[in-house]
């Protein structure tokens, strides 16, 4: 492998860390970056191909979602969430998350469609359900429940 191919790789995971952050101009990711306009445009071009999908809302670029970024076979995890956070995940859009049905007591069942490590952990989606607390179980999760 050649040098640029890993200056190449630490520049896509720089670009996906902003967009991550919040929606970006391309602006304001070439001057953020030091990047040219042209180089980001490639690297934007790239980034679905390595699992992030970017949208454009006007001239703001957006990270939807970052999941399903681990290589390896996809895992479905199951979910539910209390009824009290539910707007939380209705009004955010994943493409990876499937809204399954609502229960009596207005909690949401929902599969999410991710990516694991050699130990069948859901390693990507981890750090968005710890943020969102104790207002989500894991169902189902392969591993992932004993571990988390």
């Amino acid at each position: 492998m050649t040098t640029r191919g890993p200056r190449k790789a630490a520049r896509l995971l720089n670009l996906a860390a902003h967009l991550a952050a919040g929606p970006r101009t391309a602006a304001d990711l070439a001057r953020q970056l030091a990047f040219s306009h042209r180089t980001l445009q490639r690297d934007l071009e790239e980034l679905p191909e390595l699992g992030h999908a970017i949208e454009r809302r006007g001239r703001h670029y957006h990270l939807v979602s970052t999941w399903s970024i681990v290589a390896g076979p996809r895992l479905d995890v199951r979910l539910r969430f209390r009824h009290d956070i539910t707007h939380r995940v209705q009004a955010r859009h994943q493409r990876n998350l499937r809204i399954d049905a609502t229960t009596n007591d207005g909690a949401l069942l929902a599969t999410v469609t991710c990516g694991h490590d050699k130990h069948g952990l859901a390693i990507d989606l981890l750090p968005w359900l710890l943020g969102i607390g104790a207002g989500v179980n894991a169902l189902r999760s392969g591993n992932g429940r004993a571990a988390w």
